[in-house]
């Protein structure tokens, strides 16, 4: 009998304090600070990358002296494939990056919300935390991918260049 006292909308306001929404709107103004850093690193990543694979592309395609650059030179021709792939995975991750910097400043707004409005509070913030749980699972996947592509990378070409070949 208790249950069906309670309405939908008698829970979708939250009386916090007012410490506990200016707490709220602080936190939603450093998220969208970060997702917006996020934003803007991840797309200068991403125009680095497509410049240093443009780069080298042209480079090892003109079969141009790769002399200046010494021996790494001489590694980058003979594995253009190992590099290429880091390059498409740096750019993978750049888009990826932007995209979760987005959804970053998406739950901002929504836990932005909960401070500033009296409606729909439950709402606001249940979308804000199925976001930065996405946000937290990418983002923690993006991370353990890195670090096995580096580590293959890197094992591959020690165990290349560590054996004389």
């Amino acid at each position: 009998m208790r249950e069906s006292a309670l309405s939908e909308s008698a829970l979708s306001h939250i009386p916090f304090a007012v410490k506990d929404e200016l707490m709220i709107r602080d936190m939603a103004r450093w998220m969208k600070f970060i997702g917006i850093v996020k934003i803007v690193g991840s797309l200068l990543m991403l125009f680095v990358v497509l410049v240093g694979l443009i780069y080298s592309g042209v480079e090892l395609g003109s079969g141009a002296d790769l002399a200046p650059l010494g021996k790494a030179g001489r590694i980058l021709a003979e594995n253009k494939l190992t590099f290429f792939s880091l390059g498409a995975f740096a750019l993978i991750l750049a888009v990826v990056g932007t995209v979760m910097g987005f959804v970053l400043t998406q739950a901002a707004d929504d836990f932005d919300r909960v401070a500033r409005t009296n409606e729909a509070d439950q709402d606001y913030i249940t979308a804000g935390l199925i976001q930065l749980e996405t946000y937290f699972k990418v983002s923690i996947l993006l991370a353990l991918a890195a670090v096995l592509v580096g580590m293959t990378a890197g094992i591959g070409l020690a165990l290349k260049y560590g054996t004389g070949s």
